[in-house]
């Protein structure tokens, strides 16, 4: 064919190909268009040849003319909005929904969201080595349990880039947990094919359980937002992409590592989706065993992490009184750990509110799911029953029955199962979906226009429930102290703080027993080089009697108290922090002793706030032990090993005993008998060689006598052993009670 009858024909150019491939093998397709020819000579000797000539190495300008051309074409697709784009606003809105205001709701800022960055922080301090030593620690200490570990890395970017401050601590995990929204997308798009798939993540946004913990530094939402992602990972694979089961496996194992839950959730769902799935795994042997190769691999850390903590495990079912470690008939543990299980099923807690134990879950008149939900999980449970044989609609079930497995072990908690939300999250969708379509056809209406309003309802939901959370948010929970919402800590050490800069020369200190962990929330606010303390009135009458000006921030009720001990000529009130329905929360104070108690303090004769000396006899050896005042039993029986002994203090909470041995014994921990109060266990060790160090323990509320262990990480030859019993729904000054208390041995 000749350039001129080229010219005359200018017919469209035709690609044929025809392949044949055989059962399981899969065939990867890439074809380039090149720009049209420059002239007929080129399309004369592309149709001769198939080849064209190579152009010269395009200058800068044209670069940045194809750079143009490409942003005009990304306008245009932009001017004409698809699904892809109204995902995007999606993207947006949630982003608008979980930045905005994050410092004020949830109200209260945790000590468990502080310590993930305090632990960063110490990581970066201790040239990233853990406080034993361990380079790059698998997993972090929080309130005596091994049970953080990629939170604390992911808490060192805003720790490198803008310090410690709530917006950013709460905010990088708002970040990160985006990946859950954005696969839980991208599974609707491209696994089931849903037409209206941007609506999924729309509806998930609006789960008051999600909203509440995306806004948080907790980690169990980010664990949950990695199990998606490898969800979604993991069926791209099923559906003939076989590189996508390594980053199947990389997500699972970043949520493996993220929260404790998840050491339970992610290795049952890989065995229930091999045992699913092991057809297709064989035709793609080779995929299958390299995805072995890497668990190998990212299994490493938490090999290296039992080698040393192998009893942590067990010690956690002892310590949430797991129905598997339970002094009951083997067929009793089953039957409870079977009403475990089943209970995290349970709609009353998904959809109805004020069902959690611990009122900082609460999101008022919110139940953890909205109610329009129900009927739409209905459905898609009907669905998944249909479409059960198909292997996307089959994944769905192993986060139904994996997720409930931690429940059935140490109790549900919305935390625990919050995985559920994800297969939850996705039955809805799909009967969304389900329903827009037979509505549409039933009643002859636009589906667009149906989808469209269905998208617009739900964005009205979002907004309201971000809107009231802010608004109303402060006053759903009326019980703001340490039983309720534990609020206080940005307020508190915020004016403490301001207060110091102002009045550099001045000790403050702030009374503490409103807050778990008050202690990190004081190192996670206050500079070192700061002079703010956690302490009460009551520990400091010495310093006062000595003449030094101090100041104490105290809850209104030790306010009232304090007015009543006899101890002070003057009380004067500085400073005061309202609580977020107006009433007063804490006082900052000025105190001045009376002539008559300052005589006492110094001259020692204050008897009944002075602890105790004296001696017991363990294990063949002489302790001195110095005590807390009693008012019934004595120090020795607290060793005797008889759980009818019971000792009181007087008035000192927490419950204070440091033993002195002449002979230091190997410790592993110590085991305590106590009552039903929900309490914290601390114990300060001194070793024969190396550094002091501290441990603790807390206990919830029980319904009778229970034992808590405190395990050390490691054999200790202690000293000087220091523990603290403290009932933390008591007032400071009350009694604490102890049956019977044992140190333990390897």
């Amino acid at each position: 064919m000749r350039p001129e009858e080229t010219r005359a024909a200018r017919r469209p150019i035709k690609l044929e190909i025809e392949l044949e491939l055989q059962p399981g093998q899969n065939l990867e397709l890439s074809i380039a268009a090149a720009a049209p020819p420059e002239s007929d000579d080129d399309l004369y000797r592309l149709l001769e040849t198939g080849v064209l000539p190579q152009p010269a190495s395009p200058g800068r300008f044209a670069r940045v003319e194809r750079w143009l051309e490409r942003l005009e074409a990304s306008l245009a697709r932009w001017q004409k909005p698809g699904m892809q784009t109204l995902f995007y606003l999606v993207i947006g809105l949630y982003l608008l929904t979980r930045l905005a205001g994050i410092q004020s709701f949830p109200i209260y800022f945790a000590g468990d969201e502080a310590v993930t960055a305090m632990r960063a922080a110490d990581l970066v301090r201790d040239g990233f080595r853990d406080y034993e030593g361990q380079l790059l620690p698998t997993f972090f200490l929080n309130d005596g349990k091994h049970s953080l570990g990629t939170t604390v890395y992911l808490q060192l970017i805003p720790n490198l880039l803008v310090g410690r401050a709530v917006w950013a601590t709460r905010g990088i995990n708002a970040l990160a947990c985006l990946l859950g929204v954005y696969f839980f997308g991208l599974i609707l798009r491209d696994i089931f094919k849903a037409r209206w798939w941007p609506l999924g993540p729309l509806l998930l946004a609006g789960f008051p359980v999600w909203f509440l913990f995306t806004r948080t530094a907790y980690e169990t939402a980010l664990m949950v937002s990695f199990y998606t992602a490898g969800l979604y990972a993991y069926l791209r694979y099923r559906q003939g992409s076989p590189r996508w089961l390594y980053a199947a496996v990389g997500f699972a194992a970043l949520a493996f590592y993220t929260y404790v839950p998840a050491q339970v959730i992610v290795p049952v769902s890989a065995a229930l989706l091999a045992v699913l799935d092991f057809r297709y795994h064989w035709q793609n042997g080779r995929t299958a065993l390299r995805a072995l190769g890497l668990v190998g691999l990212v299994s490493l850390p938490f090999l290296r992490f039992l080698v040393t903590n192998l009893n942590q495990y067990p010690r956690y079912l002892t310590m949430y009184r797991s129905a598997l470690t339970a002094e009951m008939d083997p067929w009793q543990r089953l039957l409870a750990f079977l009403g475990n299980y089943l209970a995290s099923f349970n709609p009353v807690r998904w959809f109805f509110p004020y069902q959690e134990s611990w009122k900082q879950y609460w999101m008022g008149p919110y139940g953890h799911l909205p109610f329009f939900l129900a009927p739409l999980l209905a459905i898609g449970l009907v669905l998944l029953y249909r479409n059960r044989q198909k292997p996307e609609w089959r994944a769905l079930i192993v986060p139904l029955l994996a997720t409930p497995l931690v429940g059935g072990l140490v109790g549900v908690e919305v935390t625990r199962v919050l995985t559920l939300v994800l297969p939850f999250g996705l039955l809805g969708a799909l009967g969304l979906f389900a329903s827009l379509e037979w509505l549409a056809k039933r009643l002859r209406l636009s589906g667009q226009g149906l989808a469209l309003g269905t998208g617009l309802l739900l964005v009205l939901y979002l907004l309201v429930l971000f809107a009231s959370a802010l608004i109303g948010g402060p006053t759903w929970v009326s019980d703001y102290g340490l039983s309720g919402m534990q609020w206080g800590a940005r307020q508190v050490f915020g004016s403490a703080l301001a207060y110091s800069n102002a009045h550099p020369v001045a000790k403050i200190y702030v009374a503490g027993e409103w807050s778990w962990q008050d202690d990190t929330l004081l190192r996670y606010f206050i500079p070192e080089d700061r002079p703010v303390m956690m302490g009460s009135p009551l520990d400091h009458l010495e310093e006062l009697a000595a003449g030094d000006h101090l100041l104490f921030y105290v809850k209104r009720q030790d306010y009232q108290q304090l007015l009543t001990e006899g101890l002070f000529s003057s009380i004067q009130v500085e400073e005061t922090i309202y609580y977020p329905d107006g009433s007063p929360a804490f006082l900052l104070t000025r105190l001045e002793l009376s002539p008559a108690a300052r005589e006492h303090i110094l001259n020692g004769t204050l008897a009944e706030f002075q602890p105790v000396d004296t001696s017991v006899q363990w294990q063949g050896q002489s302790v001195r032990v110095r005590h807390s005042a009693l008012d019934d039993g004595d120090i020795a029986s607290v060793l005797d090993g008889n759980p009818e002994s019971l000792v009181r203090t007087r008035r000192d909470n927490p419950f204070m005993m440091e033993f002195t041995f002449s002979q230091p014994p190997e410790l592993i921990g110590l085991e305590v008998l106590i009552g039903s109060e929900a309490v914290r266990l601390s114990a300060r060790v001194t070793p024969l060689e190396g550094e002091e160090q501290t441990f603790q323990i807390t206990a919830p509320e029980g319904s009778d006598l229970k034992t808590l262990r405190l395990d050390f990480p490691k054999p200790l030859r202690v000293r000087v052993l220091r523990v603290e019993l403290l009932d933390v729904l008591a007032p400071q000054h009350s009694n604490v009670h102890l049956w019977d208390m044992r140190f333990l041995q390897p």
